[in-house]
């Protein structure tokens, strides 16, 4: 008994080992990337005004639907993403937090239905929108390297603040829980594909954080684009189920980024972590987990 125990203890160990290499080899490499962008950024600056020179022209560009078609289309390939690791890298699955529940894909099917109402209710009603109020202007000029990532974050910093203290709410309120939000919980383990289990005022407030965030913070049209992009992949990270050591919350250094993580524990214990992705809202008004769970 005491031998096949400390088997298992030196394979615990083989696996934090693994894991922690793993989380220093990507950040070693996310050093190396920001490293020869900084000493390359006027490099950087000229491509993406070349880049924007070409774009700005192109009818999808000039549309005024650009931005739901690339939350869509974003949506579509991180969903595919995530449904092959699920069902075609096994290796990976030891980074589940819900390992220990068996999943029969032979019975899984596309929800054909939830994709139908995302659709009714998401994007035909801004299409329709754009096509009756054509409002899109694109600036001649186009947008540096350090502007488009300071507007990235700035977004997200204040699409998460927002959607803390609208989540918030949705929990403290039974009434409103139980007729908006509940849904929402009503899976564990979470999947990616219950990012878009949501109901339809839900999507109102999702959508109304993001488009606050990207006006108030005057971000250029290339850098909304960005946005667009990052947040949809931050927001299918959240409920994908995994803790992989490349994920942010493991080698952004400080416990900086909640990730999926704490929104695992978010769904699983309800009262806790209301940030999507930072955690300094959580932290300071005390809406963490105690050291005691």
């Amino acid at each position: 008994l005491s031998h096949v125990s400390a088997c298992y203890m030196s394979l615990i160990t083989k696996e934090v080992d693994d894991f922690r290499w793993w989380v220093w080899l990507t950040r070693g490499f996310y050093a190396c990337v920001i490293s020869l962008s900084l000493r390359h950024v006027t490099v950087l600056d000229e491509a993406l005004r070349w880049f924007w020179e070409s774009a700005r022209t192109t009818f999808i560009w000039k549309h005024d639907s650009f931005e739901p078609f690339i939350v869509v289309s974003t949506f579509f390939l991180v969903f595919s993403f995530w449904g092959a690791i699920d069902k075609l890298c096994p290796q990976f699955h030891k980074y589940k937090f819900h390992a220990h529940i068996v999943e029969d894909w032979k019975t899984f099917r596309f929800p054909v239905d939830r994709i139908k109402s995302e659709f009714i209710g998401y994007v035909a009603p801004l299409l329709i929108f754009d096509f009756l109020y054509p409002r899109r202007r694109l600036p001649a000029d186009s947008v540096s390297f350090g502007r488009l990532w300071f507007e990235v974050t700035l977004c997200l910093l204040i699409y998460d603040a927002l959607f803390f203290v609208a989540h918030w709410l949705l929990h403290i309120i039974p009434t409103v829980f139980r007729a908006i939000h509940a849904r929402h919980h009503d899976m564990i383990p979470i999947k990616a594909l219950d990012t878009i289990r949501l109901s339809f005022a839900e999507q109102i407030i999702n959508v109304s954080c993001s488009i606050i965030a990207v006006n108030v913070s005057g971000s250029h049209p290339l850098s909304r684009a960005v946005y667009n992009i990052v947040i949809i992949c931050l927001l299918v990270e959240l409920h994908c189920g995994y803790d992989m050591p490349w994920m942010l919350q493991n080698v952004v250094p400080f416990g900086i980024i909640g990730g999926s993580v704490r929104h695992d524990r978010h769904h699983v214990v309800g009262t806790v972590y209301y940030q999507k992705f930072f955690t300094y809202l959580d932290n300071l008004f005390g809406f963490v987990e105690k050291k005691s769970s």
